[in-house]
C-alpha cells in the first residue's frame, strides 16, 4: 500500500511543480497597459500637460510686454456660485463636488462641466508608471492637431465661458497624477515558487506618490486668484497572486484622498479672503 501511495505522489510531483511555477502569461499591450490573465494595470498614460496649459493661458496677455506688472487685487464675496471641471475628465470627481456643496454657506451654486480636450498638439504628456488623477485612463496617443484647431489657451476659454454662462462667478480646474513603482523582495521572492508562497508571501512593494493641483479662475476678470495643491504618498505590501488588484486599491485610495484634501482648501482659503475682503 506504501508502494502505491509514493508512486501516485511521484507522478503528481511534476504537476504540482508547474502549476507551482506558473505566475500567468503576461504581455505588454503598446497603449500605456500591462496585460495579465486577471486583470489590467495602468502602466502608464496620455495625461494633459497641465504646465503647457497655464504657460500658453498667458501667451497673449498684454502684460507679457510689459516691463513691470502690478499685482492683480480680487475681491472675494460669499457665498459664491462655482463650477469645477476635472481636466481630462467628462465631470469633476463625485468626493469633490459633494465636499464642496456641503459648505452650502461658502459656495450657494456647485456645477460641473465636461473638460475632455481636443487632440492638441504637445497638450498631452506621457508618463510611464503614471496614471491621472480621474478615474479613466487615456491610453491612446493623442492624434496631431489640425490646421485651424482650437489651441491650450483658447479650449482653457472656452470652459470659462462656459462657466460663465451658467451664472458662476470662479472656475475651479485641477488635475493630477499618481506616480507608482513596484519592488520585488528578492530574499522571499523565492517562496513564490509554491502556489502557497504565492498567496500568502508578501514578496512585493508597491509605493505611490499622488499629487493633485486647483486654479480658480474669476471668470468675470479672466485671472487666477487662487491656486491650491495636495499630495499624498502610500507603501503597501502584498503577494504576488494579489499584486495587481492591491496597486489598483492603492491607486483608488489615493484618489479619494487627494479629492478630499484638494475640496477642502479652496473652501478655507476662500472664506478667509472673503472675510479679509470685507474687513478691507
Amino acid at each position: 500500500m506504501r508502494g502505491r501511495i509514493m508512486v501516485v505522489c511521484l507522478a503528481l510531483l511534476p504537476v504540482l511543480t508547474i502549476v507551482g511555477c506558473y505566475h500567468g502569461s503576461e504581455s505588454y499591450t503598446g497603449r500605456g497597459e500591462y496585460s495579465s490573465r486577471s486583470t489590467v494595470v495602468p502602466r502608464g498614460t496620455y495625461q494633459v500637460n497641465y504646465s503647457a496649459l497655464l504657460m500658453d493661458f498667458y501667451r497673449s496677455d498684454p502684460r507679457m510686454h510689459q516691463d513691470s506688472v502690478e499685482p492683480g487685487s480680487t475681491k472675494f464675496h460669499t457665498p459664491a456660485r462655482i463650477t469645477v471641471a476635472q481636466l481630462g475628465e467628462n465631470q469633476g470627481a463625485t468626493a469633490l463636488l459633494d465636499a464642496l456643496r456641503a459648505h452650502n454657506d461658502v459656495f450657494t451654486k456647485v456645477d460641473t462641466i465636461p473638460a475632455v480636450p481636443p487632440n492638441l498638439d504637445s497638450f498631452y504628456q506621457y508618463a510611464e508608471n503614471s496614471v491621472s488623477l480621474g478615474g479613466t485612463e487615456k491610453t491612446t496617443a493623442p492624434q496631431q492637431s489640425e490646421a485651424g484647431s482650437v489651441t491650450p489657451r483658447e479650449w482653457l476659454q472656452q470652459l470659462r465661458l462656459m462657466a460663465s454662462d451658467l451664472g458662476s462667478d470662479y472656475l475651479f480646474a485641477y488635475s493630477g497624477s499618481i506616480d507608482f513603482r513596484t519592488k520585488e523582495d528578492t530574499a522571499v521572492k523565492w517562496l513564490d515558487l509554491t502556489i502557497v508562497g504565492q498567496f500568502i508571501v508578501p514578496s512585493e512593494a508597491h509605493t505611490a506618490q499622488g499629487r493633485a493641483i486647483g486654479l480658480l479662475i474669476d471668470t468675470r476678470t479672466n485671472r487666477i486668484v487662487m491656486s491650491v495643491s495636495a499630495d499624498t504618498t502610500r507603501k503597501k505590501l502584498t503577494t504576488t497572486q494579489h499584486s495587481e488588484n492591491a496597486l489598483r486599491d492603492l491607486i483608488g485610495q489615493m484618489r479619494g484622498e487627494l479629492q478630499d484634501k484638494l475640496a477642502i482648501q479652496p473652501t478655507t482659503e476662500f472664506t478667509r479672503r472673503a472675510l479679509q475682503s470685507s474687513a478691507n
